[in-house]
């Protein structure tokens, strides 16, 4: 296959994309470019973040590399709430378990910790 015949493929598919993007969304073809670009841009960033190295501290269940390595609620409960330094606060502990609880209830019984 020549390169003309490839850019005359991708041009349909670009031309398909911003069609069905106005019929379902109502909006202009410069809305589109807009959004196409924002959508590219974010593509980008996330490449670049999957590059950095982070810190196994700031890998927990709201990450997806920390999703990946297994971190749930019991990992996050001990590791991730943790403060340096810390100073005890009235009824700490209670609310702790308020929160789990709530977590574990909220997954149909399921123990998390």
């Amino acid at each position: 296959m020549n390169t003309q015949t490839t850019e005359i493929k991708d041009k349909s598919k670009v031309q398909t994309n911003l069609e069905r993007y106005i019929q379902n969304t109502g909006k202009t073809e410069a809305e589109y470019k807009a959004w196409d670009t924002q959508v590219g841009r974010k593509m980008h960033i996330n490449t670049i973040i999957r590059r950095i190295k982070f810190s196994d501290l700031a890998l927990d269940k709201h990450t997806e590399r920390g999703r990946r390595l297994g971190r749930g609620f019991g990992h996050f409960f001990e590791e991730g709430t943790q403060l340096q330094p810390h100073e005890p606060q009235l009824s700490e502990d209670d609310y702790r378990d308020l929160a789990k609880d709530a977590i574990e209830s909220k997954s149909g019984g399921l123990k998390l910790f």
